[in-house]
């Protein structure tokens, strides 16, 4: 079962910046904006720094920064900091589809199938035709040497995707 909705304030970051918080002069938007073009340009370790700034800056709904530098921390190899990122994104909404099945992809990362199957459930309950889900837990279920729950969730992806048929 998905939890409820978080209306507990994300706490302040007990980071310490690699820039001086005083200047920031752009709103959380622009840093969010920001950060998703060094993401996408894969320029990772700038990325991470243009994160920081609006979640620093205790931006209400920007879940998805989060999201993003938890994705820049997997790529990084930083995958328990990845968890804690895609954990903060979900305290921001608890129905965030995306941080529950990219927060199980790190813990298949890591070797640890059983949360990772957690993740994805909690995905496919949010999103039945979350095509992607169904084909990692698949994998994930295939780790465990559970076959049968496996072969059922690579039919269901294929019906959903047919990129995994």
């Amino acid at each position: 079962m998905v939890p409820p909705l978080a209306n507990t304030p994300i706490p302040s970051p007990t980071f310490t910046p690699t820039w001086d918080p005083n200047e920031l002069t752009g709103s959380a938007r622009f840093y969010y904006n920001k950060r998703v073009g060094r993401y996408n340009a894969e320029e990772y370790e700038l990325a991470v720094i243009e994160f920081e700034k609006p979640i620093y800056l205790h931006a209400s709904g920007y879940g998805d920064a989060y999201l993003y530098r938890g994705h820049i921390d997997d790529e990084l190899g930083q995958f328990r900091r990845a968890i804690q990122d895609f954990d903060q994104a979900i305290k921001f909404d608890a129905y965030f589809t995306g941080a529950y099945h990219s927060r199980g992809i790190v813990y298949h990362e890591i070797g640890e199938h059983r949360r990772a199957i957690e993740g994805y459930v909690l995905a496919i309950e949010l999103d039945p035709a979350h095509a992607y889900a169904f084909d990692n837990r698949n994998l994930a279920l295939n780790e465990l040497g559970q076959y049968t729950l496996a072969e059922q969730d690579a039919k269901i992806a294929c019906k959903l995707n047919t990129e995994f048929c």
